[in-house]
């Protein structure tokens, strides 16, 4: 792995500064589109929850005060069992995988959370070319939060691949072009003169340094949390809105008039409900 000795990148004293003079900055770690250094170009699996982890710990630790700022150093002196605990605090209640997590996360703080990661930012807000208006209002709702958190990191494998809402008020992309390695480039953002509605925007590159892996105990138990996700499948806006309405009782109707030899369409036609409703309903009962 190379090894980089360039400045302290800007970005961890604007992390800081968020937190002490009441600031709300949105960062995005990413991997897939290549930035100043060579990238492997790999989606997954590179290391960018470990940065964010170690992003979101640094913003605790400078919050509670175990983490300076020196002479143009970035100088830790948490204790090791004290850093573990606080890595583990981390992971448990501030590495969310749902925006919805991440807003009744913020609802629900009594202080200034330093830091919040939402990890696979890409599953619970995608770039769709129609983005719901409830997904709107709650990345609205993000941008009002100033209050109860300071920074928030997400993870995403590229910045297309997140709703524009939500990539118009991101600053800064963290790259990570390997393991061990990221790249910092802050988000410039111009007025288009010809298009005053629209800004441009440029990346201006920072700096690049090393990372390590996480702490071993941290690794798995953000693992094991990661590894829950798997046994959940989000649904979509249109999925949520669609079905509330068919309640147990209809839907045994549905799965009675099935068997009973009527197709979908005459389904729809008897119950008043869409006939992809009604498929929906009968390959969950595991009828087709």
């Amino acid at each position: 792995m190379a090894k980089y000795k360039s400045k302290l990148a800007s970005i961890w004293w604007r992390m800081a500064e968020n937190i002490k003079y009441d600031y709300l900055e949105l960062f995005l770690v990413t991997s897939r589109a290549a930035g100043l250094e060579p990238s492997e170009g790999r989606s997954f699996g590179v290391g960018k929850s470990t940065w964010a982890i170690w992003a979101g710990y640094r913003c605790f630790a400078f919050h509670n005060g175990t983490l300076i700022f020196r002479n143009g150093e970035m100088i830790d002196t948490t204790p090791e069992d004290e850093k573990i605990e606080l890595m583990r605090n981390v992971v448990k209640n501030y590495v969310k995988f749902d925006l919805d997590d991440v807003i009744k996360t913020i609802m629900s703080a009594k202080d200034l959370i330093p830091a919040l990661v939402w990890d696979d930012v890409q599953d619970s807000c995608p770039a769709y070319q129609h983005i719901p208006p409830k997904v709107r209002r709650k990345i609205e709702y993000l941008t009002r939060a100033r209050q109860r958190v300071a920074n928030i990191i997400g993870t995403a494998p590229s910045m297309g691949e997140i709703a524009k809402p939500l990539r118009a008020h991101i600053n800064w992309e963290i790259i990570i072009p390997t393991r061990g390695v990221y790249e910092v480039q802050f988000i410039g953002k111009r007025r288009h003169f010809y298009n005053p509605t629209e800004d441009r925007s440029r990346l201006w590159y920072e700096a690049t340094g090393n990372f390590s892996p996480l702490p071993k105990e941290i690794d798995e138990l953000y693992k094991k949390l990661r590894d829950a996700q798997l046994n959940f499948i989000r649904k979509t806006e249109e999925e949520e809105e669609e079905m509330p309405h068919v309640n147990e009782k209809t839907k045994q109707k549905i799965i009675n008039l099935y068997e009973q030899g009527c197709p979908p369409e005459q389904i729809a036609v008897k119950t008043a409900i869409k006939k992809t409703t009604i498929i929906k309903v009968l390959k969950e009962a595991g009828c087709l």
